[in-house]
């Protein structure tokens, strides 16, 4: 009895920690800047959202239709990590290295976060 409840605590305890957030670099499917431009939300391309902050305000979120991230390791299976670049690929096209922001923490964007980021939103709106 007293090992079947320590199996069973272990095992609460594995599924209670937070599995590994893996963004891969080339399964993104859309971006929305979050207030204040610290940070984006990505959605991949099997619909899981990700919030992928910045150290400041990035300027790349100014134009979402074309962004992408480099990351330090270049296999197509590289999840986007701390330390890699948000890029602006519309600027690196125009003979330009492209506006990008460091990547500074990456997670899941969860529907708690969802819900609060509409009332803020809601917020902004009615101050204006």
């Amino acid at each position: 009895m007293r090992s079947a409840a320590l199996v069973f605590l272990m095992l609460s305890t594995l599924s209670a920690a937070a599995a590994p957030v893996c963004l891969q670099r080339t399964q993104t499917a859309a971006f929305q800047p979050r207030l204040g431009n610290r940070a984006v939300i990505v959605a991949d391309r099997t619909k899981q959202k990700f919030l992928v902050s910045f150290a400041g305000p990035c300027r790349a979120l100014e134009d979402t239709s074309r962004l992408g991230f480099q990351t330090m390791e270049q296999s197509r299976l590289a999840c986007v990590g701390r330390g890699d670049y948000l890029v602006s690929l519309r600027d690196a096209d125009f003979g330009g290295f492209g506006r990008s922001c460091t990547v500074r923490k990456i997670e899941a964007y969860t529907p708690d976060m969802e819900k609060a980021d509409d009332v803020a939103r809601a917020l902004e709106r009615i101050a204006q």
